[in-house]
């Protein structure tokens, strides 16, 4: 089915090259969504960013457009590196809204759980829900719910930071500050909290800790915590149903995470953890226990890295600390692995060549009268040889033997002298 006129406008895209405000040059186009699209830019003095321009369809309502608006003014104010720079914002002489952000190099947590085969190991789980939950104590110190947190609004950079994207419904909970409408539904089905099933007002910073568990649950097991087959259904799972532990569903996950994670998906908001600084030190203790169980140094962050045509997780990066190697005739010493680094094994010394031998002779017996050869190692005295050495046979001098000789010769001699008739008659 063909893309209707207004479709298409709704997700009319700009060329590249392009230029915003005589200032602002299309490079390339990174995404689109239901409310905007993205793009890479060049501003006229060589700075890179992203540019996330409302569709034109959107621009004509003003209730969006002030939403839209307003994630500058929201992610700015969260005073946090997690939370995306919002640089400007601005409208075009065609009257299109655009925002000015910070260009970020990585991908998404979605993309990345994707790129690794549907699961994110525990110790990377882990590190995100650390640094999410960083982000979110900055946030929600200053009044701000995000009311939208998800894995394809979490990006990690190609250094290991993660960001938070889309403060567009997040809320401003202070005296004066701009509201949404009451009883509208605004969020995620997957990872929308059930109070927030039941509209704004009964939003809060507990909400957003729901959200937390039910993302960090899906990147470890690669299934969402209620699995429905339609919006109702969630609501009706989400408000009625307790939700699954991670344990239910992956064995191997460590306990202390999963028990982490089932306080952040209880029902009732007022049996959750209460704020995010509490949510993240038990779950700093329950990485602590998982990676004294596994071996595993403790790590505190996600480390990736570019390579060639697009990003990599360096496979090495979870890897227990030292891995096993074959044994051989010759066993290298153990490759320890860091996150970016593998020390190669040190070569072997070139053994002696009298080493063969050695071994042979362990092998085969000597023949009979045959003296065994004489091996050591090369840096140590013959009295360590493989086999000990024999005393020369005991006889007599080399002058004794030879006088011995010369007498036997002269008696040899007056022998036929005498048989030949050479002696006297």
């Amino acid at each position: 089915m063909g893309m209707s006129a207004r479709d298409e406008e709704v997700q009319r895209t700009v060329d590249v090259g392009t230029v915003l405000n005589d200032k602002w040059r299309i490079d390339a186009p990174l995404g689109s969504g239901g409310m905007a699209a993205v793009y890479a830019a060049t501003h006229r003095n060589g700075l890179r960013v992203a540019i996330k321009l409302l569709h034109p369809s959107h621009a004509q309502n003003a209730e969006v457009r002030e939403r839209f608006l307003r994630e500058g003014y929201l992610a700015n104010a969260v005073g946090h590196a997690g939370a995306v720079k919002v640089l400007d914002d601005d409208t075009t002489t065609t009257g299109d809204t655009f925002l000015v952000m910070e260009l970020l190099e990585g991908e998404t947590l979605d993309a990345r759980q994707e790129r690794l085969g549907g699961r994110l190991p525990y110790a990377e789980v882990c590190a995100v829900g650390d640094q999410l939950l960083d982000i979110l104590a900055a946030a929600h110190g200053k009044g701000i719910v995000h009311r939208d947190i998800k894995p394809d609004n979490l990006f990690m950079t190609k250094d290991g930071t993660l960001k938070i994207l889309d403060f567009g419904i997040a809320q401003m909970r202070t005296a004066g500050a701009l509201r949404t409408r009451k009883g509208l539904l605004l969020g995620t089905p997957d990872f929308m909290a059930p109070e927030q099933t039941k509209g704004t007002e009964h939003v809060d910073a507990r909400t957003d800790l729901w959200a937390v568990g039910a993302t960090l649950f899906t990147l470890a097991v690669g299934e969402p915590v209620h699995v429905c087959a339609s919006v109702p259904d969630f609501i009706l799972q989400v408000t009625t149903r307790p939700a699954r532990t991670l344990l239910s569903v992956a064995p191997d996950a460590p306990p202390q995470l999963s028990a982490v994670l089932a306080r952040a998906l209880v029902i009732d908001k007022a049996q959750r953890w209460q704020d995010a600084p509490s949510m993240q030190k038990a779950l700093r203790s329950a990485n602590a226990v998982r990676a004294a169980a596994t071996g595993e140094p403790l790590k505190s962050a996600v480390h990736v890295m570019v390579e060639d045509a697009g990003l990599e997780t360096d496979p090495t990066e979870f890897a227990p600390s030292i891995l096993s190697v074959p044994r051989k005739a010759a066993p290298p010493d153990p490759i320890f692995s860091t996150a970016r680094m593998v020390v190669p094994p040190k070569p072997a010394q070139q053994a002696p060549a009298v080493a063969h031998v050695a071994q042979v002779a362990a092998q085969e017996p000597p023949r009979s009268g045959q003296r065994p050869p004489v091996v050591g190692p090369a840096n140590k005295p013959a009295a360590t040889a493989t086999f000990p050495t024999r005393r020369a046979p005991t006889g007599v001098s080399w002058p004794v033997v030879v006088a011995a000789a010369v007498a036997i010769a002269v008696a040899v001699a007056a022998v036929a002298w005498l048989t030949g008739g050479l002696g006297p008659r």
